[in-house]
């Protein structure tokens, strides 16, 4: 994968997600109990403002949600494809999905002070009741990691504003994962369940544009075809520009021409 470059594939990504689910059950939660603390409270104010109404919101949907519309709006518009809105449409489809599994968890949030799965809920906790994975961490990696492949593939960005783009998607990450344990909305293995399942939607969002893995005898329909076909290639196939034969019998023609 040329611009996803160290995403794994989706059974390592997938077998990883079961693995670190089955922990998060079990053997990770004394850690999680350890670990879980209002950090950025002791650190002072002016710096949990910071953290909880600057930092924080940057993966949550409110701020993800508009800056993905604009940017895979303005490369359909680039490109002259539908792709790069579809691709924005399966990660957006992702982050619904991931309300369902956090739903089907119920791990309650650390607001709760129970780090058991299958104790809380939506209806009976609202928020604070569907903890695992963080929906904050798959959003940072899957919703700006389809914004990063959007614009790699699509865009025809140069090498050095791709760099960038990777960095920057980096920090996301790197900010989601800390600023949700310093602030202590989640435990640790909510975060790491996140990262983990928003690679894995990506990877497979990836491989279904790309044709491959799972994908990769799935018929593409013509009007998603990429790239599409040139200028020239349109106005060649296009009935009508080819030239004009006439319709005369032939016996006509070879008479025409010994006159």
């Amino acid at each position: 994968m040329s611009h996803i470059r160290s995403l794994p594939s989706a059974r390592f990504l997938l077998l990883a997600f079961v693995f670190v689910t089955l922990l998060a059950i079990g053997p990770l939660q004394d850690m999680d109990r350890a670990a879980n603390r209002r950090w950025a409270a002791e650190l002072g104010h002016g710096v949990f403002s910071v953290l909880n109404h600057v930092l924080d919101p940057i993966a949550s949907h409110a701020v993800n949600l508009p800056v993905m519309v604009i940017v895979s709006l303005l490369v359909v518009w680039r490109a002259r494809s539908l792709r790069p809105g579809v691709i924005a449409l399966l990660a957006e489809g992702g982050f619904y999905l991931t309300g369902v599994v956090k739903m089907a968890f119920a791990r309650p949030s650390p607001d709760l002070h129970d780090p058991q799965f299958f104790s809380g809920g939506l209806w009976s906790d609202g928020r604070f009741g569907v903890s695992f994975p963080s929906g904050h961490a798959v959003e940072a990696v899957l919703i700006y990691g389809s914004l990063v492949y959007i614009v790699a593939t699509y865009a025809n960005p140069s090498p050095r504003l791709l760099r960038w783009i990777r960095v920057i998607w980096a920090l996301v990450v790197i900010n989601c994962v800390t600023t949700s344990f310093l602030l202590g909305y989640h435990w640790i293995s909510d975060l790491l369940g996140g990262v983990i399942f928003g690679a894995l939607l990506l990877r497979l969002i990836v491989d279904l544009d790309k044709g491959r893995g799972l994908f990769a005898r799935l018929p593409v329909p013509h009007w998603l075809a990429w790239p599409p076909p040139s200028g020239r290639a349109r106005r060649a196939t296009d009935p009508a520009t080819l030239p004009q034969q006439s319709s005369a019998p032939a016996t006509t023609r070879r008479s025409s021409a010994r006159e």
